[in-house]
């Protein structure tokens, strides 16, 4: 050996699998930084472009600017892009018997073509350029019976129908629209500002700076009505306003959680990695300094090792990380799952990886000065001792636990393997993140799965929603015969399976002789909600809703409901003013009444209304079984159902009503054997027509589904990462802890102890290990998961607990690495003989 360095090329021959464990340790830390950070940034960037494709590509619009105004708008270095647009005229409309609202806007190019060219995407035509020139929604083509080239008189203006733009599915139930180009020249006094802004970062400062330079007097410029956010946008960027300020989003707040507990791992795997790599030369060292190098020789060849291989380590994961994130998002998430993604697909991320290397070698550099300090610092004599242990840290106490489950061998396994503390540490607190991570994610994905499939049992081809004053008939009688004329109307297309119809009226309702479940009060916030009023066994609800189901509807959900009797129930129930309570909570309803509440009660349907309703009690249903019941059984809301006969009965006081706002809800499943596009394209028609909306439940789902897919797919990712990363860092320091215990093995053969008893020694305290990881692992994955079921529950009165086969999955998964930990090294040491074992270096 000329020189000290040639010890390094020396070591990493000789020691090459354990160098490229140590590599593999450390590469798949970075890699796993750096696919969970891509797919985040992937997935925000998705965010951002459904929301502009679905809301527009712009941040805030400044409303009434004159021209001059709009002019110092657009010229403002800060802004990026500024269209304007103007509400033309406004009127109503009567198409047969349903009112409408036609409103005409006028806009200019960037209005057209950038910032709505999503929102206002042409079906048929071009947009218009001239002004004499107009494009309607779609849905105004055959209710107005218009077609392009057609000219239409709007008060007494004449426009020529150039095309026609996609539809505003939540809007076009009660409003056509149309668009006509703006001349900037001829701009009339108060216009709207569209901007979108060059830095995302301080949108709101920015915006707030514009409104400073326009001079706006607050008096005669409500800021609040005039400036209007474009909220979902700028949630997606990481901002929520609240009352004009930026609060914190929650997803940001719940990704820097993920990636918390990612630079954690990566903490704990590169240091684990680190004691692995001192304790296999430490003995090496120590032999140096006896034969005389100097303290600063071993820096060297310490700092030059270690270099090499985070060097390595680094460069491969970095590589690597991108290959999987590309997996990931171009293959698994675009083609695989099938999600439409905006036109956002993989990029690198020079910041990601820029942050990742700086955030790498610091924790290397760390972990390089640790590794100096214990192998330098350290005397020469000691890293010649057996097992290299200072015998102050071998473990004294006594665990009553541990005697009791596995006896007097597995205290000294439990003393065996807390002898080395660090060691100990490492491996404890690396098993108990891996199973904290497979309990709590995998369970959150289960519960994801159950939501889906919940709502899929009550999802319908096509729901359907017409309010009352889409209408001129506002008397509860004529809402039941439009839903009547509707029903009639579907029925007749011949291409009906199903149909379910119910009306919704919001009032508030007083119910004497029940008392409400102290459940509701004593553990979920009512917020005012329900009031129990000062004489026994009666309450108040001051929001609740009445559902009028008809015959059909009736029948369907009957066998669903729970008697209070014990005794079927019939439509005939009904007839005699019966009604059904529905149950508070999705996945856990507790009944809004105490048990066994008298049959016969009083209803009280207004507040002001002095006149009871003596009814029948018949009994409970939960949302679930009800007929798209997602939107009902809200626990701060009490929810009855009724049927027709109910109305006519009570026909004075159900007219009396202080609300008008009736809503008529269908659900509609199409036949199988006719052609399903032509069906719904039909369905929506009729729908449009008589001033409803619409949504393809089913679609709808197929969207949450993949949405589902895709967060599975990144978690069983990011869990086998982890379990990978987590299981090399276990099996790399138990196996160079066993391994410097030759001389142990060696001494328990010269004494006549087998090695079969030295292997089930090992093996228990690979058990030991693992039933302490588990206890604490899974009481951590039971407060963690408990944290997120209340934090992600949208609904009071949901339980989650996480399945017992995903806690025994995780449970059998640790045992598997402990196991494989410990015959590895096993393996190697039974091999040798006894002068080899005792020898001092192999």
């Amino acid at each position: 050996m000329k020189k000290y360095s040639d010890l390094v090329n020396r070591q990493f021959k000789i020691n090459l699998k354990k160098n490229i464990l140590i590599i593999i340790g450390i590469m798949t830390s970075v890699l796993l930084l750096i696919s969970v950070t891509y797919v985040g940034n992937f997935i925000n960037e998705f965010n951002i472009e459904r929301t502009k494709y679905s809301r527009g590509d712009y941040e805030v619009i400044l409303k009434d600017l004159n021209i001059y105004e709009v002019e110092k708008v657009k010229n403002n270095i800060k802004v990026e892009k500024c269209g304007i647009y103007n509400v033309e005229k406004s009127m109503d409309i009567k198409i047969e018997d349903t009112k409408k609202k036609l409103e005409i806007y006028s806009g200019d190019y960037t209005i057209m073509n950038e910032l709505f060219e999503s929102t206002l995407k042409i079906i048929e035509g071009r947009m218009p350029n001239r002004k004499n020139e107009i494009a309607l929604t779609l849905s105004a083509k055959d209710e107005l019976k218009k077609r392009i080239g057609d000219t239409l008189n709007i008060s007494e203006s004449e426009y020529i129908i150039t095309g026609f733009y996609k539809d505003d599915e939540y809007n076009v139930r009660h409003t056509l629209t149309g668009l006509i180009y703006l001349d900037i020249d001829t701009a009339i006094e108060k216009n709207n500002a569209v901007i979108t802004m060059k830095n995302k970062k301080s949108i709101i400062e920015d915006i707030k700076e514009i409104v400073e330079l326009l001079d706006k007097d607050e008096n005669d410029w409500d800021v609040k009505e005039n400036i209007k956010y474009n909220n979902m946008l700028l949630e997606s960027y990481g901002i929520r306003i609240s009352n004009g300020m930026m609060v914190v989003n929650s997803e940001k707040l719940y990704m820097f959680f993920i990636y918390l507990i990612i630079c954690i791992l990566t903490i704990v795997f590169i240091y684990g990695s680190l004691n692995g790599y001192l304790q296999e030369r430490i003995h090496e060292i120590s032999i140096l300094r006896c034969i005389g190098a100097t303290k600063n020789k071993i820096r060297y060849l310490l700092i030059k090792e270690w270099s090499i291989l985070s060097i390595i380590s680094l460069i491969v994961g970095i590589i690597l990380g991108n290959i999987l994130a590309w997996l990931i998002i171009n293959i698994v998430f675009i083609k695989v799952i099938g999600i439409n993604s905006y036109g956002v697909g993989f990029r690198i991320y020079y910041d990601v990886i820029l942050s990742t290397i700086i955030f790498s070698l610091f924790n290397m550099a760390i972990a390089m000065i640790l590794l100096i300090i214990r192998g330098v610092d350290r005397a020469p004599i000691e890293g010649t001792k057996v097992n290299n242990l200072k015998i102050t840290y071998i473990n004294k106490k006594k665990s009553k636990v541990i005697r009791f489950l596995f006896g007097y061998e597995g205290e000294i396994a439990y003393r065996n393997i807390c002898a080395n503390r660090r060691s100990f540490l490492i491996i404890t607190i690396s098993l108990t993140i891996i199973l904290l991570m497979i309990n709590s994610f995998t369970a959150f994905y289960l519960l994801n799965l159950k939501q889906y499939e919940y709502e899929l049992n009550s999802f319908y081809d096509i729901h359907s929603t017409y309010f009352s004053e889409t209408s001129y008939d506002y008397l509860l009688e004529d809402v039941l015969n439009k839903r009547d004329n509707y029903k009639k109307e579907f029925d007749d297309l011949k291409m009906i399976d199903d149909i379910f119809m119910n009306i919704n009226l919001n009032s508030t309702i007083t119910i004497e002789g029940v008392t409400i479940n102290p459940e509701l009060t004593k553990y979920y916030a009512i917020n005012n909600s329900i009031e129990n009023i000062a004489e026994e066994y009666k309450v108040k609800f001051n929001q609740a809703s009445i559902l009028i189901y008809d015959k059909a509807s009736l029948n369907k959900i009957i066998p669903n409901i729970n008697s209070v009797t014990g005794n079927n129930i019939d439509i005939q129930d009904f007839n005699e003013n019966g009604f059904v309570v529905v149950n508070t909570g999705f996945n856990n309803p507790k009944a809004v009444f105490k048990e066994n509440p008298k049959e016969e009660v009083k209803l009280y349907l207004n507040e002001n209304n002095k006149s009871p309703i003596y009814s029948k009690f018949l009994g409970c249903i939960n949302s679930d079984k009800l007929i798209s019941g997602n939107r009902f059984g809200y626990y701060n809301r009490l929810t009855i159902i009724v049927n027709d006969e109910f109305y006519y009965k009570n026909k004075d006081i159900m007219d009396s009503l202080s609300s008008i706002s009736s809503d008529i809800n269908t659900s509609i499943n199409i036949k199988k054997n006719i052609n399903r596009n032509t069906a719904i394209s039909t369905i929506k028609e009729i729908i449009n027509k008589n001033g409803g909306y619409y949504i393809e439940e089913k679609q709808t789902s197929e969207s949450y589904k993949n949405t589902v897919d895709a967060s599975a797919t990144l978690i069983y990712t990011m869990l086998f990462l982890v379990v990978c990363i987590g299981s090399i860092n276990i099996i790399n320091t138990r196996y160079i802890n066993i391994i410097s215990r030759k001389k142990e093995l060696g001494t328990f053969l010269a004494i006549g102890i087998r090695k079969d008893k030295f292997r089930n020694m090992i093996i228990l305290e690979g058990i030991v290990q693992w039933f302490i990881s588990c206890t604490m692992g899974i009481v951590l994955s039971l407060i963690a998961f408990k944290i997120i079921s209340i934090a992600f529950s949208y609904s009071v009165g949901q339980i989650y607990n996480i399945p017992n086969l995903i806690i025994l999955m995780g449970a059998l998964i640790l045992l598997l690495v402990n196991l494989l930990s410990s015959f590895l090294p096993y393996t190697k040491l039974k091999k040798l003989e006894i002068n080899e074992l005792i020898r001092n270096k192999e």
